[in-house]
């Protein structure tokens, strides 16, 4: 499958339902330096039929992308500068084709699969035609035969069903060109593990207390890790920080809520070589806070006249501005309050208001703009005066 990565940013969660949420995206680098040779043993000469799920969110490509690859050597050699002319075979008439390496922790890896797409969708992932091959004994592969035009790169994991695709900068997968008679250099990529352990919290486990401890088995080869932990409803609470211990006490309380957090690893260049497989998530419960906070009035499904909307909410604690958003549940593009701010736990629609259906949700957060929490979407139904 496709795995999602979504970046620290406001992202809808649905009409209403907005919540920050953490990202981890994977470094990928283009560079110069080629320990194979310079044309794959398999290619892909037209469609594939490689089935492909959910996407993730694989990283940025840094470098040119046609620039020329260093010459072949032996697996594990220092890099040369010198680049090399493609010497494989050439695609049919009017077509052309790509050539790379893929590598883990710095070294080839063979049998790995890569494939172009007409189009890479962040959630959905290949789109139209695909055209498959795997990487050779030196990571190195070649898709030959591509019709021209701009394509997607993506390529698996190591010992897991789960792809990466290149992108242009956080989301957008990054378009390679294809013209006919040329074999385009896309370069060097880092593929990933997917066997990091996590020893604590336990995946789905319950806990009670504020601040938590994070742990995990030491991992071959890392030099650092990178922590990312998110709320559902909070937001980001921790993004990417680097440790390079096994283990991290959360420095700041928890509420009622529940959680997710991944753990990226990295070798001493800073490539990232290993994660655990997929959002670990863990719950807390029984805290004085809470990240679901309680929408008042109107009720949920109430009707209310154009000239006397007012919003009510229970108070967050740690709430020093509240954001209020409220859109027409018929099209969320006509907003009527957009996370417009109040310190207090009320708020007075004074504009002139259309009747219809509406959809109106409450964000809190906190002194240093960090999210708390926000409240269920509820329905409100305005009636003329």
């Amino acid at each position: 499958m496709f795995r999602k990565r979504v970046c620290q940013f406001g992202l809808a969660a649905g009409v209403l339902i907005i919540s920050q949420v953490a990202c981890s995206v994977f470094g990928f680098t283009v560079s110069q330096d080629q320990s194979g040779p310079p044309a794959a043993a398999v290619t892909a000469e037209g469609p594939g039929a490689d089935a492909a799920a959910q996407p993730t969110v694989s990283a940025n490509a840094e470098g040119p992308a046609e620039q020329e690859a260093a010459p072949p050597s032996v697996p594990g050699a220092a890099p040369t500068p010198t680049p090399f002319i493609y010497q494989g075979k050439e695609p049919a008439s009017g077509t052309g084709g790509v050539y790379g390496r893929l590598l883990w922790n710095g070294e080839p890896v063979e049998g790995v699969q890569v494939k172009l797409c007409d189009e890479i969708k962040f959630i959905g992932g290949c789109k139209g035609a695909e055209y498959p091959t795997v990487t050779d004994a030196y990571g190195v592969y070649t898709i030959l035969n591509v019709p021209p035009g701009s394509y997607g790169l993506t390529y698996r994991a190591l010992d897991a069903d789960t792809w990466y695709f290149v992108t242009s900068g956080i989301l957008n997968a990054k378009d390679f060109e294809i013209t006919a008679g040329q074999m385009v250099n896309v370069g060097d990529h880092h593929t990933v593990r997917l066997d990091v352990v996590i020893l604590s919290p336990t995946k789905d486990e319950r806990l009670s207390i504020a601040r938590p401890t994070i742990s995990w088995q030491p991992y071959p080869s890392a030099a650092y890790y990178e922590l990312t932990l998110h709320s559902d409803r909070g937001g980001s609470l921790i993004h990417r920080m680097e440790l390079t211990a096994t283990s991290f006490t959360l420095d700041r309380d928890l509420q009622t809520c529940d959680y997710s957090f991944n753990l990226e690893v990295f070798n001493a260049q800073g490539i990232m070589i290993a994660e655990n497989d997929g959002w670990h998530r863990f719950k807390v419960a029984g805290l004085p806070q809470s990240c679901k906070m309680v929408a008042l009035t109107p009720a949920d499904g109430a009707s209310v006249p154009a000239n006397k909307i007012t919003l009510t909410w229970q108070p967050h604690d740690w709430a020093a501005v509240y954001k209020i958003h409220m859109v027409d549940a018929s099209d969320s593009n006509k907003k009527i309050l957009d996370f417009v701010e109040t310190n207090t736990t009320s708020y007075t629609v004074t504009q002139n208001v259309p009747a219809g259906q509406y959809e109106w949700v409450v964000y809190a957060y906190d002194e240093f703009g960090d999210g708390l929490g926000f409240t269920d979407r509820f329905t409100l139904y305005v009636t003329n005066p």
